[in-house]
Protein backbone atom coordinates (compact mmCIF):
# COMPACT_ATOMS: atom_id res chain seq x y z
CA UNK A 1 0.00 0.00 0.00
CA UNK A 2 1.45 3.16 -1.46
CA UNK A 3 -0.80 6.28 -0.13
CA UNK A 4 0.03 10.07 -1.23
CA UNK A 5 -1.70 12.94 -0.34
CA UNK A 6 -2.60 15.51 -2.90
CA UNK A 7 -4.87 18.52 -3.02
CA UNK A 8 -8.03 17.89 -4.37
CA UNK A 9 -9.07 18.75 -8.05
CA UNK A 10 -12.50 19.75 -8.36
CA UNK A 11 -12.75 16.35 -10.52
CA UNK A 12 -12.42 15.07 -7.34
CA UNK A 13 -15.48 16.49 -5.66
CA UNK A 14 -18.33 13.81 -6.84
CA UNK A 15 -15.92 11.19 -4.55
CA UNK A 16 -15.63 13.43 -1.80
CA UNK A 17 -19.18 14.06 -1.68
CA UNK A 18 -19.85 10.31 -1.53
CA UNK A 19 -17.30 10.58 1.51
CA UNK A 20 -18.72 13.02 3.09
CA UNK A 21 -22.25 11.09 3.22
CA UNK A 22 -20.63 7.74 4.75
CA UNK A 23 -19.20 10.59 7.07
CA UNK A 24 -22.56 11.78 8.05
CA UNK A 25 -23.63 7.96 8.26
CA UNK A 26 -21.21 7.16 10.87
CA UNK A 27 -21.58 10.31 12.91
CA UNK A 28 -25.17 9.09 13.21
CA UNK A 29 -23.83 5.90 14.43
CA UNK A 30 -22.03 7.74 17.67
CA UNK A 31 -24.80 9.54 18.52
CA UNK A 32 -26.75 8.76 21.67
CA UNK A 33 -27.42 11.27 24.23
CA UNK A 34 -26.95 13.76 21.47
CA UNK A 35 -29.01 12.78 18.82
CA UNK A 36 -31.42 15.56 19.06
CA UNK A 37 -29.03 18.27 19.14
CA UNK A 38 -27.50 16.65 15.68
CA UNK A 39 -30.30 15.94 13.65
CA UNK A 40 -31.33 17.27 10.48
CA UNK A 41 -34.12 18.65 8.95
CA UNK A 42 -32.71 18.81 4.90
CA UNK A 43 -28.95 17.53 4.28
CA UNK A 44 -25.74 19.46 5.52
CA UNK A 45 -24.28 21.56 2.96
CA UNK A 46 -22.15 18.91 0.64
CA UNK A 47 -18.94 20.84 -1.26
CA UNK A 48 -19.65 22.01 -4.35
CA UNK A 49 -16.97 24.73 -5.29
CA UNK A 50 -13.61 24.77 -4.15
CA UNK A 51 -13.61 28.82 -3.18
CA UNK A 52 -10.12 30.45 -1.92
CA UNK A 53 -10.62 29.68 1.89
CA UNK A 54 -11.83 26.30 1.17
CA UNK A 55 -8.82 23.50 1.42
CA UNK A 56 -9.45 19.77 0.38
CA UNK A 57 -6.65 17.21 0.20
CA UNK A 58 -7.48 13.69 -0.35
CA UNK A 59 -5.66 10.55 0.21
CA UNK A 60 -5.02 8.01 -2.98
CA UNK A 61 -3.94 4.61 -2.78
CA UNK A 62 -3.45 3.16 -6.45
CA UNK A 63 -5.10 6.15 -8.17
CA UNK A 64 -7.90 5.20 -5.87
CA UNK A 65 -9.20 8.09 -3.54
CA UNK A 66 -9.62 6.82 -0.07
CA UNK A 67 -9.99 9.59 2.35
CA UNK A 68 -9.91 13.54 2.50
CA UNK A 69 -9.72 16.33 5.02
CA UNK A 70 -11.45 19.60 4.05
CA UNK A 71 -10.38 23.03 5.91
CA UNK A 72 -11.71 26.75 5.67
CA UNK A 73 -9.41 29.65 6.89
CA UNK A 74 -11.15 32.76 8.73
CA UNK A 75 -10.21 35.66 10.10
CA UNK A 76 -11.18 37.19 13.49
CA UNK A 77 -9.89 40.53 13.62
CA UNK A 78 -10.86 41.09 17.46
CA UNK A 79 -8.29 38.30 18.72
CA UNK A 80 -4.64 38.46 18.81
CA UNK A 81 -4.81 35.05 17.23
CA UNK A 82 -6.68 36.23 13.87
CA UNK A 83 -6.07 33.88 11.35
CA UNK A 84 -7.62 30.45 12.15
CA UNK A 85 -7.80 27.06 10.40
CA UNK A 86 -10.80 25.01 11.09
CA UNK A 87 -10.38 21.52 10.15
CA UNK A 88 -13.92 20.67 9.35
CA UNK A 89 -14.26 17.17 8.13
CA UNK A 90 -11.66 14.36 8.00
CA UNK A 91 -12.81 10.83 6.30
CA UNK A 92 -11.03 7.76 5.59
CA UNK A 93 -12.40 4.56 3.97
CA UNK A 94 -12.50 1.96 7.19
CA UNK A 95 -10.24 -0.28 5.15
CA UNK A 96 -7.47 2.19 5.11
CA UNK A 97 -8.11 3.62 9.00
CA UNK A 98 -5.44 2.56 11.73
CA UNK A 99 -2.54 3.29 9.27
CA UNK A 100 -1.67 7.18 9.94
CA UNK A 101 -3.56 7.68 6.68
CA UNK A 102 -5.86 10.98 8.87
CA UNK A 103 -2.71 12.27 10.10
CA UNK A 104 -0.98 12.48 6.85
CA UNK A 105 -4.12 14.29 5.57
CA UNK A 106 -4.30 16.42 8.72
CA UNK A 107 -0.53 17.12 8.59
CA UNK A 108 -1.37 18.33 4.92
CA UNK A 109 -3.57 20.67 5.78
CA UNK A 110 -1.88 22.24 8.75
CA UNK A 111 1.23 22.84 6.67
CA UNK A 112 -1.11 24.57 4.00
CA UNK A 113 -2.73 26.80 6.91
CA UNK A 114 0.75 27.70 7.64
CA UNK A 115 1.74 28.79 4.24
CA UNK A 116 -1.54 30.50 3.67
CA UNK A 117 -0.87 32.78 7.40
CA UNK A 118 -2.70 30.93 9.59
CA UNK A 119 -1.85 31.44 13.33
CA UNK A 120 -3.74 28.57 15.18
CA UNK A 121 -6.27 25.73 14.16
CA UNK A 122 -9.38 24.71 15.66
CA UNK A 123 -11.67 21.40 15.20
CA UNK A 124 -14.71 20.62 16.45
CA UNK A 125 -16.21 16.63 17.28
CA UNK A 126 -18.93 14.67 18.62
CA UNK A 127 -18.10 14.43 22.58
CA UNK A 128 -18.99 10.59 22.14
CA UNK A 129 -16.30 9.90 18.92
CA UNK A 130 -13.08 8.99 21.31
CA UNK A 131 -11.23 8.24 18.15
CA UNK A 132 -11.54 11.33 16.82
CA UNK A 133 -10.41 13.07 19.78
CA UNK A 134 -7.43 10.69 20.97
CA UNK A 135 -6.33 11.22 16.86
CA UNK A 136 -6.60 15.17 17.73
CA UNK A 137 -4.56 14.92 20.63
CA UNK A 138 -1.86 12.89 19.33
CA UNK A 139 -1.00 15.66 16.64
CA UNK A 140 -0.65 18.30 19.70
CA UNK A 141 -4.45 19.52 19.68
CA UNK A 142 -5.69 20.24 23.35
CA UNK A 143 -9.75 20.96 24.12
CA UNK A 144 -10.27 24.89 25.13
CA UNK A 145 -13.69 25.09 25.32
CA UNK A 146 -16.83 22.96 26.54
CA UNK A 147 -20.09 23.64 24.15
CA UNK A 148 -23.21 22.50 26.41
CA UNK A 149 -26.67 22.45 25.59
CA UNK A 150 -30.66 21.59 26.68
CA UNK A 151 -33.35 21.27 24.52
CA UNK A 152 -36.12 23.26 25.74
Amino acid sequence: MKITIRKATKKDLPEVRVFQEQLEVARQKLWKKSRAFHERTKSSGRITKMTAREIIFVAENDHQLVGFVYGEITKRPSHKLAKLGYIDELFVLPDFRKQGVSTKLIKALIKEFKNRGCDHIITHTDWENEVAQALYKSIGMSPVTVELWKKI
